[in-house]
């Protein structure tokens, strides 16, 4: 795992290693707003603020250096705090989200997800409507890409009126299903047709009742409440499902150069976290705990602290991230 953390402007990679006492030299760097290092690399990443805590607020300061010591002491090594919000447990959903980044996704991932589906007894229900109607008509193929993998059953569910997403009849088969896959395209497609009706509903209640939702690209994008849902620098934001919690999710996110806009749209948010996933990679979540798939990378961006203090993390395939408090 490699750590980042970026303060206003100013950010720094860091590596994982244990701390070391805070020496005269390494007093005068966290003021100086330089990195401290040891032969394994960076410990700490100072700004010039911390300089005016040690001026100001020198019992917070002892505090930080008497943690620092302990660290070095019992040998543990000293991380950047994850980006977390507590969540009671018995609320936590009992289900699995896959949230893929796009591009082909390697067989290892299309098989946790049928895994996750139920395998052999999976019932899943195949959400198109990111596509364009052209993608859309492509039925026969769409279902033939899951029924060779030896699910029970594969429907399709489609429509671009909200009206009808808002009847019983349409939601009928979720009631049933075990797993949900939302296919790629535009992620405001899915909003305009889908929130607020009985289908959000029906997909939210088959997470937590223990099934998985899965999607890639838009299908991904969508699982976020707020959406990235288009724009390059600058994001423009909308709604998504609530379903990754506290979050913002971002796909195609290295190959498209996704980071400012995964930024921004953090600081915007600050008590979200921002989850940049690769193509050909994938995290799945369950019970706040987020584990990489694939081949690429994933990057958590979190200004829990507010919008100038911005902490960068990179996980890769097999690498796991909390995003819930323990």
């Amino acid at each position: 795992m490699c750590a980042v953390k970026l303060w206003g402007q100013r950010w720094m990679e860091r590596g994982c290693c244990s701390c070391t006492p805070p020496t005269k030299s390494r007093k005068n760097a966290l003021q100086s707003g330089k990195s401290l290092s040891r032969s394994g690399g960076v410990t700490t990443i100072a700004p010039p603020e911390v300089s005016n805590i040690v001026r100001h607020h020198p019992s917070s300061a002892l505090l930080f250096f008497a943690f620092v010591f302990a660290c070095e002491a019992s040998g543990e090594e000293m991380s950047i705090p994850q980006p977390a919000v507590p969540v009671p447990m018995a609320h936590v959903p009992a289900g699995s989200l896959l949230v893929c980044g796009g591009g082909t996704l390697p067989d290892q991932i299309l098989a946790h997800f049928v895994e996750l589906a139920g395998g052999s007894e999976g019932r899943l229900v195949v959400i198109p409507t990111a596509g364009s109607d052209r993608d859309v008509d492509a039925e026969a193929e769409i279902l033939r890409h899951w029924v060779d993998r030896g699910l029970k059953s594969v429907s399709l569910l489609h429509t671009r009126d909200s009206r009808q997403a808002d009847t019983p009849e349409f939601v009928a088969p979720l009631s049933e299903a075990t797993a949900v896959w939302i296919r790629g395209g535009q992620q405001s497609r899915l909003a305009e047709t889908y929130l607020g009706t009985a289908t959000e509903r029906a997909i939210v209640d088959l997470f937590h009742r223990g099934g998985v939702v899965g999607g890639t690209s838009a299908g991904a994008a969508i699982q976020s409440r707020v959406m990235i849902q288009s724009g390059r620098a600058v994001p423009k934001l909308a709604t998504g499902l609530d379903l990754l919690p506290d979050s913002i999710v971002d796909q195609h996110f290295s190959q498209r150069d996704r980071f400012g806009r995964l930024l921004h749209a953090v600081r915007e948010h600050p008590g979200r976290v921002g989850v940049g996933i690769d193509e050909t990679t994938a995290i799945v979540f369950r019970r706040g705990e987020c584990r990489v798939l694939g081949g690429a990378s994933v990057t958590v961006v979190s200004a829990k602290t507010g919008p100038d203090a911005v902490a960068v993390q990179k996980y890769r395939a097999g690498d796991s991230f909390s995003l819930l408090g323990e």
